[in-house]
């Protein structure tokens, strides 16, 4: 093997000759500009979580209290109660339906994926300031920041829930 063919062989990591891509106003400006989207998205992702688990709440906590009411009164006021079929009637539409529409719909399971979108773009804000905040001759080479950061807002934009 001639040394030419010895230094394509060679991964990037590993070439010593390799130049190194000095850090500029642009891309720094550019990983400000990345880290306000990540930061903005992060936000959005938090609100809407918190939406997502109101709404949760909302159809969960009648589920539960319901069935809960129903007992009570059938136990209190006994089956012979002119009420009692539609009381229960009614309740079972109002926990069959709600469960249904949360099952269905899966507000719970929804807003745990924005939450963790929420952290892993607040992460990516994080990183981009601790890379940022150190002088230039601490960091690593502009272009291997460039490409790792790019490539973790891409997977997060892809495999994310919809906001």
């Amino acid at each position: 093997m001639d040394e030419e063919e010895l230094h394509n062989s060679t991964s990037l990591s590993e070439d010593i000759d390799r130049l190194e891509m000095k850090w500029t106003d642009n891309i720094e400006d550019k990983l400000e500009e990345w880290s306000s989207y990540c930061n903005i998205t992060s936000q959005k992702h938090t609100k809407a979580s918190k939406i997502k688990k109101a709404i949760f709440y909302i159809l969960s906590l009648p589920s539960i209290l319901v069935p809960l009411i129903m007992s009570f009164t059938n136990q209190f006021y006994g089956d012979e109660h002119i009420y009692s079929k539609y009381i229960n009637s009614f309740g079972y539409l109002i926990v069959g339906t709600l469960t249904g529409v949360n099952t269905f719909l899966n507000y719970g399971g929804k807003y745990i994926e924005h939450e963790v979108a929420s952290c892993r773009y607040n992460e990516i804000t994080i990183e981009i300031e601790s890379i940022l905040i150190k002088k230039k001759k601490y960091r690593t080479a502009a272009d291997v920041v460039i490409e790792h950061i790019k490539s973790k807002i891409e997977c997060l934009n892809k495999f994310s829930i919809t906001i």
